[in-house]
Formats: C-alpha cells, structure tokens, sequence
C-alpha cells in the first residue's frame, strides 16, 4: 500500500506539474498577446504621427481606428480601440519620448519638438542679426541727419551772407510762398 500511494503521489505531481505548466504557456501566450497588440498600436500611432505635424487627439483617434479596422480587425477587441486605449497608448508614447503632448489635446512626434527647437534656435540667431542690422542703420541715419544739420547751417550762412535777415522778405513768407 505505501508504493502505491507514492505511485499516486508521483502521478499527483507530475499532473500538477503539467498543470502548471500549461497555465504558465497561457500565461505567456496570453501576454504575448497583449504585447503584440501593444506594439501594433505604438507603432500605429507613432505611423499616423510620422509626418511631423501636430495632431489633434479626434484626428489620431479617426485614423487610428480606421488602421485598426482594416489591418489588425481580428485581432483587436472592442475595448482595444477605445478612447481611454488610446489615451493609454499616447501616454506610454510620451513616457518613451517617441510623441509630446502639445497642449489642447494635440500631439506631435518628438522630431516636431526638436524641429522647433532648432527654430528656436535659428530665430534667435536672426534677431541678433536683425539687431545687429538695426543698430548699423540706425548710427548711419544719425550720422546722416548730424550731416543734414551741417548742410543746412552752412546754407543758412550762405544765405544770410548773399540776403541777410532783415531785408524785406522774411523766411517765414518764403514758406507761405511755398
């Protein structure tokens, strides 16, 4: 009687050992699964988001759903293509730094973010040329109204030396002749 119930027990063991390991092939079958469908959404979204432009959350979500509907319809789940799933999905993207969020809803691949740093960048060095340009016209403008001035003090002199002040025309009804 004791070598059959250590039979039993051998047999009890190796069922639970078969148990377990089928549940633990469903387990990671399951999860294989979900991983699949994680990386298809990811990529989906990041492909709808490749072109570079901010796009808004109704947009993504109109495109997301059609790539869905033709490509992965078999395989995704109503609840896969839900507003919150891509919510999901948007926030684990922003957490990879593959797409930011731009405010209003609106996202962008990360490439837009650094695109716009680097014009950032750019229109910074523009204004300091603007600036530079600037303050050059500006000392060539002084530089020509100080000659202006001394045009117009030397033709007032040549002036009142060819017709001094006091003769019967006055300046000011040469400017109401004018």
């Amino acid at each position: 009687m004791g070598a059959d119930l250590l039979e039993w027990l051998r047999a009890l063991a190796a069922i639970a050992t078969a148990a377990a390991a089928i549940i633990a092939i469903k387990r990671y079958l399951g999860e294989l699964k979900v991983n699949r469908r994680l990386i298809w959404q990811k990529t989906s979204v990041q492909q709808i988001l490749q072109d570079g432009d901010v796009v808004s959350f109704l947009e993504l979500k109109k495109s997301y759903r059609a790539m869905a509907a033709s490509e992965m319809k078999a395989r995704l789940d109503a609840k896969d293509i839900t507003d919150e799933a891509l919510r999901i999905i948007l926030i684990d993207l922003c957490a990879d730094n593959v797409v930011v969020q731009m405010g209003n809803d609106n996202y962008a691949p990360t490439t837009y973010l650094g695109q716009m740093q680097s014009m950032q960048a750019t229109n910074s060095e523009m204004l300091t040329l603007q600036k530079i340009f600037f303050e050059a016209q500006l000392k060539f403008l002084a530089n020509q109204d100080a000659s202006i001035k001394e045009m117009l003090k030397h033709q007032q002199r040549v002036t009142d030396a060819v017709a001094p002040r006091n003769s019967s025309l006055s300046s000011s009804s040469l400017h109401e002749v004018r």
